[in-house]
């Protein structure tokens, strides 16, 4: 390569994570995926709604709203203006935007922990809605998922000031300088944490904590103590999750290059070149590996060799930032970053329904990971706060919340029959 294309190279990958951190910084709403869970007996949506709200929906429901954070609590009456802060917490929040989803805690799931982007708060919800707690004020912004222990009482929490914190939920700390509060404190994690973090279990070090950053580095930290037990260097920034199955950890960085690393001892089992950045969770199912990239290719990669399953990429022709999902029949789901849905077949790569000539679409750009619910109808979740309904190889894409498009969910449900 001639020094000035490799000097030009080295310097985009250098200028990636500050174009991301642009990214995140004019449009802090977040791409928080939706997640299905039980409110009194009820099947509720979790999800972020109304760009920086998250909201527990029963589309079922006239009156959907069972609970808005840090808008409404379970049992309030929705007001114009309201400045009454949310039951438990001392001071009305001024939420900016939620990107990890809500992780539940405690016996039964009783509370979910989310962190606001911009303010760094780490809160536990009441999952039915009646009250809130601050367990952290990290003072800088959290993007990154939070990932819970078997003991569902211990917390991970990586943020952008290059440390993550765990925390006894039962005790937290008072503040971000009582040290002695927290269970402990990994300050040497190389660049800001954008991608959420993995557990996984290792004979020679016990359960560790994969933590990825935007330096394009991988640590495995003990969860026991914090203390590393090796590192990993990639390419470029790392904001994608990381996914772990079967002693394995997966994680696409902005090199264009995707990585199979060992836990136990960070070395690269297999890695893959794509067309463009990662920057999306891969989904692992019977043995394979499926991701997408910012050129909008998705790929299929024999999870123990990295062999290619496809004959070769399939284009969507729109950028891939959503997890790709698979129906209860074995249909890979694909929803690009301007909202067009496709069906591919995962065995083979080849579209088996919809059409990126004639696409069936959001309104909005999509961020979110879409949530399959248990009559296989597909959720979906906007930019805007904005959800929608369809059916897996429908022609129709219908809006749920903040409105309802009843006349389209009729027809929709219709094709079914």
């Amino acid at each position: 390569m001639p020094r000035r294309r490799r000097w030009l190279g080295l310097a985009l990958l250098v200028a990636i994570p500050i174009l991301a951190a642009c990214t995140v910084s004019n449009d802090p709403d977040g791409w928080a995926p939706p997640v299905v869970t039980e409110i009194d007996g009820r099947t509720v949506i979790l999800a972020r709604v109304d760009n920086n709200l998250l909201g527990a929906i029963d589309v079922d429901q006239a009156d959907p709203i069972v609970w808005l954070f840090p808008g409404i609590a379970a049992g309030q009456p929705a007001s114009v203006d309201d400045e009454r802060p949310f039951p438990g917490l001392d001071d009305p929040v001024d939420a900016q935007g939620f990107y990890g989803p809500p992780v539940p805690i405690g016996a039964d799931d009783a509370e979910l922990v989310i962190a606001d982007h911009s303010e760094g708060i780490v809160y536990a919800i009441r999952r039915d809605g009646s009250s809130a707690r601050i367990l952290l004020d990290t003072e800088d912004r959290v993007i990154a998922g939070i990932v819970v222990a078997d003991d569902a009482r211990t917390i991970f929490v990586a943020s952008t000031d290059d440390h993550v914190y765990a925390i006894d939920t039962a005790r937290p700390p008072t503040n971000i300088d009582d040290r002695k509060g927290f269970t402990w404190i990994a300050d040497d994690i190389d660049g800001r944490v954008w991608g959420t973090p993995a557990l996984a279990e290792s004979s020679a070090h016990g359960t560790l904590l994969l933590v990825p950053t935007m330096n394009g580095s991988v640590t495995a930290l003990r969860t026991s103590d914090g203390v590393a037990a090796w590192s990993f260097e990639s390419g470029g920034g790392i904001a994608s999750d990381i996914t772990v199955v079967d002693g394995l950890a997966y994680v696409g960085a902005f090199d264009g290059i995707f990585y199979a690393l060992d836990v136990e001892s960070g070395d690269v089992h297999w890695r893959a070149q794509g067309s463009n950045w990662f920057w999306t969770s891969a989904l692992v199912a019977n043995g394979v590996v499926y991701v997408g990239d910012l050129d909008g290719d998705i790929w299929a990669w024999d999870a123990q060799t990295g062999a290619s399953i496809w004959a070769g990429a399939f284009h969507a022709l729109e950028r891939i930032r959503a997890g790709l999902t698979l129906t209860a029949a074995g249909e890979l789901v694909v929803i690009t970053r301007e909202g067009t849905l496709l069906g591919v077949d995962p065995s083979t790569g080849e579209r088996i329904w919809g059409d990126p000539a004639n696409p069936l679409q959001t309104s909005n750009r999509v961020l979110a990971t879409p949530l399959i619910l248990a009559d296989d109808s597909v959720v979906l979740s906007d930019d805007q706060g904005v959800l929608w309904r369809t059916r897996v190889g429908s022609g129709r894409v219908c809006e749920i919340f903040p409105e309802r498009n009843s006349d389209c969910e009729r027809l929709l449900d219709a094709d079914q029959s």
